[in-house]
């Protein structure tokens, strides 16, 4: 297995609701940032995974380093 694939595998992925939640925000934020990136804040959106059309998916080490890159000083 390549490293790409045993990270994708190796941490559980989050859905809409439970990335939003993680993240203390609307499930309906974040589809909006996805649908309309003209609605992300300045430092863009968390990264997301399309599996499939209405499969959404979040690795929780992505939304972390997300955190830490739009982080206030």
């Amino acid at each position: 297995m390549d490293t790409y694939n045993a990270h994708a595998l190796s941490e559980p992925l989050l859905d809409t609701r439970g990335a939003a939640a993680l993240l203390h925000l609307s499930p309906r934020t974040l589809e909006g940032w996805r649908a309309d990136p003209r609605k992300q804040p300045e430092h863009g959106a968390p990264p997301h995974l399309r599996l499939s059309r209405g499969a959404i998916r979040y690795r929780p080490s992505d939304i972390q380093a997300w955190l830490d890159r739009v982080a206030v000083a």
